[in-house]
């Protein structure tokens, strides 16, 4: 918000990126309002069809739009487009899922199984001698490995700390992304993620970062 007020007094538009976080990752429809962010666009896609198939949407403010309206009425025809757009079928998947997401109130599973997911993250990794924070919101998280926990010293880049805990969660049978360029491992289950299944992940976490890195 301090940010976004910044920018306003220098007119400056915003842009929230809530192609991963958007559609209910973080427990609430979209993240940006969360934290008291008023975004001029808001881009999206990823959560929109569940990943079924590609499709993206764009929102934007009324000053905005009234932008692109105005430009219309000056050259006879709407100001704005893409090459690809209006797909049916993107369209009726988008619908049908955000139907389901509805029906099955997974906003709020997500904001409940979320908040127990970080209570286990903080009592079983954050713990550990290599894991120097937990953060996230909701069913999206990341878990950053360090070499030493006091002063939260990264890993020399040459021992791929992260790449190796995500190997051996693969053995266990887990997929959880290594993020590029920072020893963080990266959580972002599905929305229909349970507590057992929470408990089953978070063992595995621990059981790898132990393995790979040492108690």
């Amino acid at each position: 918000p301090r940010m976004q007020a910044l920018m306003r007094q220098h007119d400056i538009l915003m842009i929230a990126d809530e192609v991963i976080c958007g559609y209910g990752r973080t427990g609430e429809w979209f993240a940006s309002p969360g934290f008291g962010i008023e975004a001029d666009f808001m881009a999206t896609a990823k959560g929109l069809t569940s990943g079924i198939f590609p499709m993206s949407a764009v929102f934007l403010t009324e000053a905005i739009h009234e932008v692109l309206r105005e430009g219309s009425r000056q050259l006879g025809n709407f100001a704005h487009g893409y090459t690809y757009s209006g797909h049916p079928l993107g369209a009726a998947v988008a619908l049908t899922n955000l139907d389901i997401m509805e029906r099955e109130n997974l906003c709020r599973q997500a904001a409940e199984t979320g908040a127990y997911l970080h209570r286990q993250l903080q009592a079983e990794i954050l713990p550990l001698t290599h894991v120097g924070e937990i953060r996230g919101k909701g069913l999206l998280a990341a878990v950053q490995l360090v070499s030493d926990k006091d002063s939260r010293q990264a890993f020399d880049p040459a021992a791929k700390a992260a790449l190796r805990v995500s190997e051996q969660l693969w053995k266990l049978g887990v997929t959880l992304r290594p993020l590029p360029g920072v020893d963080s491992i990266a959580l972002s289950p599905p929305l229909t993620l349970t507590r057992a299944e929470v408990d089953r992940v978070v063992g595995m976490l621990k059981q790898a970062i132990e393995t790979e890195l040492g108690r």
